[in-house]
């Protein structure tokens, strides 16, 4: 903690207060960095087993039904996935922007509020997180120049669901393309 937010925190309630709110966003920020890992391994998984199930399937001549069931389980998974992350990641940004505010001296600890307003910014849709964060200097730092977070929230996702669709589309040419013997085309 600096010395500007120890001046903040006036008193051992205080201190409390603040602890209690670092230790629950460590905890939601590692719970968002286990989803994100289960996100990485679920559709590396899937998308391997696909690719060789399918190019078994491709190179016998044989639609690749398999394949489909799981491109569509991947998909679903995807989909699952990052309804659970993006929001998390927004739960992360709120409780780091509570702790700034609370670092400040700006947070009210008046009635421990903190669950209640958490549970409020979680019933709020995406732009209004971002409107209510852009609004506070100290929740602006957060929204801008995190690649990072951007990358992992709306990336990953992107190029697992492009790598999904390739993979089909292969799959489908090497299906529907005339067999090829080493003699030559059949």
């Amino acid at each position: 903690m600096s010395d500007d937010a120890a001046g903040a925190l006036r008193s051992s309630d205080d201190s409390l207060a603040y602890a209690r709110l670092h230790s629950l966003c460590s905890q939601y920020d590692a719970v968002l960095q286990q989803h994100r890992t289960m996100l990485l391994t679920s559709q590396s998984v899937l998308l391997s087993v696909a690719a060789f199930v399918g190019q078994g399937h491709a190179a016998r001549g044989t639609f690749p039904w398999l394949t489909v069931i799981l491109f569509a389980m991947g998909m679903f998974v995807l989909f699952v996935w990052t309804r659970i992350i993006i929001p998390g990641g927004h739960d992360v940004a709120y409780c780091q922007w509570q702790l700034m505010l609370l670092e400040a001296g700006e947070r009210d600890l008046v009635g421990n509020t903190f669950f209640t307003d958490l549970v409020k910014w979680q019933r709020l849709r995406g732009r209004a997180k971002f409107e209510q964060l852009c609004c506070d200097p100290r929740g602006a730092l957060l929204t801008r120049g995190d690649q990072t977070r951007f990358l992992l929230n709306y990336g990953l996702p992107s190029a697992f669901a492009v790598c999904w669709l390739a993979l089909l589309a292969y799959l489908i040419v090497l299906w529907a393309a005339p067999a090829v013997s080493p003699a030559g085309p059949t």
